[in-house]
């Protein structure tokens, strides 16, 4: 797993369970990646995305297959 990857992994890990207000304050990418791995539609809508949107605006920067396999190691 590359540093990035493993980056975000631990990101969602410290957040799971937790609603998104009270993440800390990542960029907008790092949390649309985070609800993703956690599945989190809410958090997703509070920044204004669709998960089909969120994957869009991330297409290029990780495949779906990566965001899954970064998903199972949360």
């Amino acid at each position: 797993m590359s540093t990035t990857t493993s980056r975000f992994v631990e990101m969602a890990r410290s957040v799971k369970g937790n609603r998104w207000m009270d993440w800390p304050a990542w960029s907008k990418g790092e949390h649309l990646i985070v609800a993703l791995l956690l599945n989190d539609a809410e958090a997703l809508q509070s920044e204004g995305y669709t998960m089909l949107e969120a994957l869009d605006r991330l297409d290029g920067e990780f495949s779906v297959k990566d965001l899954r396999a970064m998903e199972r190691q949360v």
